[in-house]
């Protein structure tokens, strides 16, 4: 199941909905002219300018598993933890995808907001879920490969620029500080296993 749905109603007429909100999916939407979500144009220029720049080149690498890693690993290079939000909470865009775009800087559910984003871009479907790490509130993403779903943590891979955190199971986010919180992670998006390439 997609968690975003498009429907023609009439020729002028459109229904979009989302099953699972987040930035990236109205600015997926709005990638696809099927509303503009956004008015301010630099913000779609910048989106446009980095989708040019860093997101289409991953389409050349020959597997969806290759831009998952592609996209992961871009990410981690380009993005840096927002130390001061988390601190002291003065920076409320380092929560989004806008907030990346301004200085690359952002906290835990702006890198999964942003991975989810590119992964959207690329034809992959992902979603952010919003549990905890170590006691605390925490976001990653939930990635579709080969009609499977699998966990990424790439706020938590970036501290150390590793792929620890890279399409692993349930099992191992549970027995790595992470829980889930909502009722769908582990049910009609459960992860049984970690990927085996």
């Amino acid at each position: 199941r997609s968690p975003y749905t498009f429907t023609v109603i009439s020729e002028r007429s459109f229904r979009l909905g989302i099953s699972h909100y987040s930035d990236a999916y109205t600015v997926r939407a709005d990638m696809l002219n099927w509303l503009r979500i956004y008015k301010d144009e630099a913000y779609s220029e910048a989106l446009r300018r980095f989708q040019e720049q860093y997101v289409a080149p991953l389409n050349e690498l020959p597997s969806d598993y290759d831009c998952i890693v592609g996209a992961h690993d871009l990410l981690c290079s380009l993005a840096s933890y927002d130390y001061s939000e988390y601190e002291t909470g003065s920076r409320k865009q380092a929560h989004s995808l806008l907030g990346f775009l301004e200085n690359r800087a952002v906290v835990c559910d702006g890198y999964a907001k942003t991975l989810q984003w590119m992964l959207l871009c690329l034809g992959i479907d992902s979603y952010e879920v919003v549990g905890n790490a170590n006691e605390e509130c925490h976001a990653w993403n939930k990635v579709k490969l080969d009609d499977l779903w699998y966990n990424v943590d790439v706020c938590w891979d970036d501290t150390g620029f590793s792929s620890r955190s890279l399409l692993r199971s349930d099992a191992f986010f549970e027995d790595n500080s992470h829980s889930f919180t909502d009722s769908f992670s582990k049910s009609a998006y459960a992860s049984p296993s970690g990927y085996k390439a």
